[in-house]
């Protein structure tokens, strides 16, 4: 693909990514309210990134339901949005900051 077809892409991704109307699932990250943020998106797209999250989201787990919530207390939102932004095919903007923590979500 052309430069200009990959970025159409991304720039089509990037919509999904902002769109309500494309999601499925919420997450919701974050271990308590002043830290806590939500996240609508496509499972998919986490599904094709991870086993851990395609069996999450496609099995018999409690969050596979559609359009169900999903709670995850252990990440930082800000990590969180690293994941998502790669999922969808952007600059997960990661820094030394974050790195330690991407590694162990």
């Amino acid at each position: 693909f052309s430069p200009s077809i990959q970025a159409m892409q991304r720039d089509m991704l990037s919509t999904a990514l902002n769109n309500h109307l494309c999601s499925d699932v919420t997450f919701r990250i974050g271990s308590n309210d002043s830290q806590t943020a939500e996240y609508e998106i496509n499972r998919v797209f986490l599904a094709l990134l991870s086993p851990v999250f395609k069996n999450m989201l496609y099995c018999s787990m409690k969050e596979s339901e559609l359009n169900g919530d999903v709670i995850i207390t252990d990440v930082q939102p800000q990590v969180f949005e690293c994941i998502i932004r790669f999922a969808y095919c952007q600059n997960p903007n990661i820094t030394t900051e974050n790195v330690s923590s991407l590694i162990k979500a």
